[in-house]
């Protein structure tokens, strides 16, 4: 049986074109078992690649017997420091005692003492000393007639 020259065209047509998508069907098959491809994780930036933040300094905290007083804050302004301390015992009720006449900072007097929060009948109390001016040095807290913190503020 002899074909035509058109019916051998198709039908070679016909094998590649069958081929051709044979050979794709396989290949998507194969890709859809390969194993994906990962982008690579970048490393982690050096140390010194980072802008170095300089550390707070830690604030200081005093004991004078039972009872224990951090500074947790020293805010300045333009006339004024701020000292946030934090004060805690199981005897005394600091709450009530002056800090007003004993304390100073650097040889200045403060001009405002506040209790913020006093909890447990006195024994824990967060409290501000306000003196007037930007200081910076030795700070001393004098709690009624009896207890005295001394603190180095930078």
């Amino acid at each position: 049986m002899r074909m035509s020259n058109s019916q051998l065209i198709r039908t070679v047509a016909l094998y590649t074109v069958f081929g051709a998508g044979a050979v794709l069907a396989l290949f998507a098959t194969v890709q859809s078992f390969a194993v994906p491809s990962v982008p690579p994780t970048p490393s982690a930036p050096l140390a010194a690649a980072a802008p170095v933040q300089p550390s707070a300094p830690s604030l200081p905290t005093a004991t004078d017997g039972s009872v224990t007083t951090q500074v947790t804050a020293v805010e300045r302004s333009a006339s004024q420091t701020t000292v946030t301390l934090a004060m805690d015992n199981h005897q005394f009720d600091l709450g009530s005692l002056d800090a007003r006449t004993r304390s100073s900072f650097n040889g200045v007097a403060p001009a405002d003492y506040r209790v913020l929060q006093s909890a447990s009948g006195g024994h824990h109390v967060q409290s501000q000393l306000v003196f007037n001016g930007v200081l910076s040095g030795g700070l001393t807290v004098g709690l009624g007639n009896e207890l005295t913190f001394r603190f180095t503020i930078p």
